[in-house]
């Protein structure tokens, strides 16, 4: 198992979390009142789109996504003690071999 892989491969996925976390949480309420002041038919087609998106799954499909990254963390985490605990047997230097 390429252990560096996945590292980067977690701390990719939490970049991308980061990234989209603002999206989901203040973005519809931040847009909604930026529009108020404007007047179109645009802006009301915008209005019942970002209505629409109130409902929507982000946060809690970012939810699943941080406890994957950590539990992967800690997988990530586990497989280098145990590495690291096999090398330290396998050379003598573990604890309590002689």
């Amino acid at each position: 198992i390429n252990l560096a892989q996945m590292k980067e491969s977690i701390n990719m996925l939490e970049q991308a979390i980061a990234e989209f976390e603002p999206y989901s949480s203040d973005f519809i309420k931040e847009t909604e009142n930026s529009l108020e002041p404007m007047n179109s038919d645009f802006i009301d087609t915008l209005e019942d789109t970002l209505n629409n998106m109130r409902d929507t799954k982000a946060p809690k499909l970012l939810e699943k996504l941080k406890s994957y990254a950590q539990t992967s963390m800690g997988v990530v985490n586990e497989l280098e003690s145990v590495d690291k605990d096999i090398g330290d047997t396998m050379t003598g230097t573990a604890k309590g071999v002689k």
